[in-house]
């Protein structure tokens, strides 16, 4: 501010040292306006009203020191005042500046004369002076405002000396980190990244020290422990020796997320590749688990009614035993139904698994699936909830689906916190729809191919199977040749001759061929068979000490019979037959000692265990099982065991007809067998055989041996085996009966109309050209309506009966046979004794509709119309009603009740069901909510 536009006010007393003050600014043309004050009264009003630039004031006054005023008031106290005194020292000058004066001047002519320089010079000071301070007030209010935004800020803010330690943060760091204020200020950079050194940080100081700046990621531990993911924006400030600035962001989701990506694309690329369900799952588990953030993956498929895990790691396997089921455990192989209807389900994974999709809200995206991260808190008071007790605080559950619809879920478990996010679990949610898509396509892959493999499988042993009945048909044939002709040679000889031992030797050879054509026709399905109703335990029970003489002392026997299990239809020597070669086997597989178990059982299998299993059919099985803890059987090995003559013992040891055996005798009973071995770990061989239903049967077997009698009777015998038809009319002949001979059934026509009053036996083979034995048969009584038939074949009388060849009640003799047999048998039928049966035996292929008439008792076949009413009104289920049920069954469900038999009790509520489905509604739910006192006042 120039001079011209100063406004001065003048505090003096005396008149003339005023005037000369004047005048000197006058001289200098200045227009300085001056006000003048006498007192410090005056001053206080016209510092008021006037409002000067500058104040010179005296030093002493009438009313009082100068010194006294130079603060008063505060809003006139902004001027720069000088202080003049007549009697000046330097003690009062410092008194004077002390008290707020600008300057201090003593009074003199030439100090009045030098005052506009003096103003000046103070006029230029104070303004300089103002200057400084507006701009020290706005660099405080920047810094005001500065430290405001950075209280207040989302990101973090560091200030860091050249040691590291932390000298400033704010809240948002500290929320961040979970460290209060003041224990960050106690903290270094060492302390949050445990991942840089000290020389790592000096190295980035001088960097940033010298381009100013630096961005870069690093991670952070939280008090918590968890390692977060930050982005940092440090500067250098060269200020209090050096100092650095960081900002720092959170960008643990974001790095999540960016992880997830990676993990979904990975993922994508494994499903993509070759291999088969059960590798590509394990791979994808495994890419799963590499996040650190999950203590344990699993991914449970649906099977059945249940969603078991599939693959899994980092489970510990207390919990997998627990857990590894959803649907609630009722009893062996039971299902949990709840009212609704629908299956039952443990804990959070039933909501997922469950068929509608829960809303959306704080726990559930709108695809359905459940995560959290306060997992313990939520389920703390849930006494099921395993997670929640096994300590894992997040958790995530995401349903697998497939075009085909719900296929199982994706569990991740954390024992940390803040473990998962929306965003993220929206990404493991594309990764689930990847796997669903891609597995059950791999799934549908592997089972038609699995399916072909048991289809070409079971098309090669039909074939092997036919030609193995056509080898032992014509073997039979040339046997029966052989031993004919034996037997004619010995009755020439005498025993003591030598040529009647070599005689004995062919007999013995060829009967024991007999029993290799046997085994060859057990593994076609063709054998004789004598079929019984039988208890299996039984059976294993009386063979137990014969079979330990078989497998030697240094294998231990383990015998563990099912309880109560149910019948089957069979001819018990195949069953010794079976267990024989499979504990023989199983001899041969242990090297030194080891275990051979012998287990039965009963089981019920369903439809889609049979889809699975080629063979199978649904239906109710009696199974037995052998097992031994040997050698294995490899995967290549596995699909020849059953094959005739395939072996792998040393030549001379096996004929590798054992199991080809027990395969056509388990398929001849309408049965079959599972095999499951590993090399190293033992072979287990699981045969079911269908449940016999209905009453015992008559044991089917020979007719009585009478004493050999001479006949004299005509016999037309017909057969298209040269050889046969020879040695067969030799023995005939021996025994004194007249032979027409027949190579053909045309052939027999003809010599049958010539001889129709002599001939009173027709012998004749049944598979032959141009005609087969029954309608040769049929065709001759046309001719002789007394005509006594006897059939004769390879193949057995219930083989026949399916192919259409025989039916009802016949006489019949399987080749080869003896002279005396068929001297027995010719007698027999000659002497109008009761023929001997071989009607077709009884293999019940039941479901459970099927079948449920022959398991109720007689007395209990009534109308199952009974039940049905188009009463709309509730169903109460009342004794009255369930008397009406058959009595049969309505004992069955009591004793299994009272006997706490729980396993028989679902099947006795589906056949109940089958009657009426109310009532098998109302028994579902009594069973459900384990009311078994109700069960037993309705039954009683």
């Amino acid at each position: 501010m120039s001079t011209k536009q100063l406004k001065l006010l003048l505090v003096e007393d005396e008149a003339a040292h005023a005037e000369a003050i004047k005048r000197a600014f006058e001289s200098i043309g200045s227009a300085v306006t001056i006000h003048r004050a006498s007192t410090l009264a005056e001053y206080r009003k016209l510092a008021v009203s006037f409002l000067p630039n500058i104040c010179l004031m005296d030093l002493k006054l009438s009313d009082g020191n100068s010194l006294t005023e130079l603060s008063w008031p505060p809003e006139i106290g902004f001027f720069p005042i000088i202080i003049m005194t007549s009697f000046g020292d330097e003690l009062i000058a410092v008194q004077a500046i002390k008290a707020g004066a600008f300057d201090f001047v003593v009074k003199s002519r030439e100090a009045f004369a030098d005052m506009p320089k003096t103003v000046s010079r103070v006029m230029r000071e104070w303004n300089l002076l103002l200057d400084r301070k507006r701009a020290e007030e706005k660099l405080w209010e920047s810094e005001a405002r500065f430290r405001t935004i950075i209280q207040t800020a989302m990101d973090g803010f560091l200030l860091v000396d050249l040691d590291g330690k932390l000298r400033e943060v704010n809240a948002a760091y500290s929320r961040m980190i979970g460290y209060s204020i003041p224990e960050l200020l106690t903290m270094r950079i060492p302390d949050l990244d445990p991942f840089e050194e000290k020389a790592d940080f000096v190295a980035r100081v001088n960097r940033i020290s010298v381009a100013s700046g630096e961005r870069f990621e690093a991670r952070h531990r939280r008090k918590d422990g968890k390692i977060i993911y930050v982005e940092a924006s440090v500067q250098f400030w060269s200020t209090e020796g050096g100092q650095v600035v960081a900002f720092i962001r959170d960008i643990t989701e974001r790095k999540q997320i960016e992880a997830y990506r990676e993990m979904s694309r990975e993922v994508l690329k494994i499903l993509n590749e070759p291999g088969d369900v059960k590798a590509s799952t394990h791979s994808v588990i495994a890419v799963l688990k590499k996040q650190p953030d999950f203590d344990a993956v699993g991914i449970r498929l649906h099977f059945g009614n249940d969603f078991s895990f599939f693959a899994q790691q980092g489970f510990p396997s207390d919990f997998l035993r627990t857990e590894n089921n959803l649907v609630w455990p009722v009893f062996d192989d039971g299902v949990s139904w709840a009212k609704d209807g629908e299956i039952s389900f443990e804990c959070c994974c039933g909501l997922v698994v469950s068929p509608e999709i829960v809303s959306p809200g704080q726990l559930f995206t709108k695809r359905g699936s459940f995560w959290t991260n306060e997992l313990v808190s939520l389920l703390r008071n849930q006494p099921l909830n395993n997670c929640a007790r096994e300590g894992y605080n997040s958790m995530t559950l995401v349903p697998i689906r497939s075009k085909d619809g719900f296929v199982g879920l994706i569990q991740l478990n954390s024992r940390s916190k803040e473990c998962f996010s929306l965003s993220g679990v929206e990404i493991l949610e594309e990764i689930a729809s990847h796997v669903g898509n891609v597995l059950m396509r791999k799934r549908a892959e592997e089972e038609n191919a699995r399916l072909e493999n048991q289809f070409r499988q079971s098309q090669k042993m039909e074939s092997v199977g036919r030609l193995a009945g056509g080898v032992a048909h014509d073997f039979n044939n040339m046997l029966g040749v052989i031993l004919g002709h034996t037997e004619l040679a010995q009755r020439k000889v005498q025993p003591s001759q030598s040529v009647y031992g070599n005689l004995e030797e062919i007999r013995q050879a060829a009967s024991r061929s007999v029993n290799l054509t046997r085994q060859l026709l057990a593994f076609a399905r063709k054998q004789s068979v004598v079929p019984e109703v039988l208890d299996l335990n039984k059976i294993v029970a009386s063979m137990f000490k014969m079979l330990k003489h078989i497998i030697g002392e240094n294998i231990e026997l383990i015998w563990k019979p099912g309880e109560d299990l149910w019948h089957i239809i069979m001819d018990p020597s195949q069953v010794d037959q079976i267990l024989a070669n499979l504990c023989v086997n199983a001899r041969d597989a242990i090297t030194g000692i080891g275990k051979l178990s012998i287990e039965t059982g009963n089981r019920l299998l369903d439809q889609r265990y049979c889809e699975a299993h080629l063979d199978s059919e649904p239906g109710e099985y009696v199974w037995i099982a052998v097992k031994d803890d040997g050698s294995g059987i490899d995967r290549e090995t596995l699909d020849h065991i059953f094959e005739p003559f395939f072996t792998t013992k040393e030549a001379g040891k096996g004929t590798g007809l054992g199991l080809s055996m027990v395969y056509g005798a388990v398929k001849q009973n309408h049965g079959f067998t599972e095999v499951d071995s590993e090399l190293g770990k033992g072979t287990k061989f699981t045969i079911y055989l269908p449940r016999y239903v209905g009453t015992a049967k008559q044991k089917l077997g020979e007719a009585e041996v009478e004493p050999i009698q001479i006949g004299h009777e005509t016999i037309l015998l017909v057969e298209d085996e040269p050889n046969m038809l020879e040695m067969t009319t030799m023995m005939l002949e021996n025994q004194g009966y007249v032979v027409l001979k027949a190579t053909s059934p045309g052939m027999a026509c003809r010599i049958a109309e010539q001889n129709r009053d002599k001939i009173r036996l027709l012998i004749t083979d049944v598979i032959m050209p141009e005609m087969n034995g029954k309608d040769l048969a049929e065709r001759l009584r046309t001719i002789n309506p007394s005509l006594k038939c006897l059939f004769m074949s390879g193949y057995t009388a219930d083989v026949m009966t399916n192919k259409g060849e025989l039916s009802g009640e016949i006489n019949f003799i399987q080749k080869p046979f003896r002279g005396e047999e068929l001297s027995f048998k010719i007698r027999a039928i000659l002497n109008g004794k009761s023929p001997m049966e071989f009607g077709q035996p009884l293999y019940p292929q039941k479901t459970l509709r099927a079948g449920i008439n022959d398991t109720l008792d007689k007395d209990s076949q009534i109308s199952f119309e009974v039940m049905k009413t188009n009463d709309e009104r509730p169903f109460v289920l009342t004794k009255e009603i369930v008397e009406n049920l058959p009595s049969g069954l309505r004992k069955k469900i009591y004793d299994a009740v009272s006997r706490c038999r729980l396993y028989q009790l679902l099947p006795l509520i589906q056949q109940v069901a089958i009657i009426d489905p109310r009532i098998g509604e109302k028994l579902q739910n009594l069973m459900t909510n384990f009311d078994y006192e109700t069960f037993l006042q309705l039954f009683q």
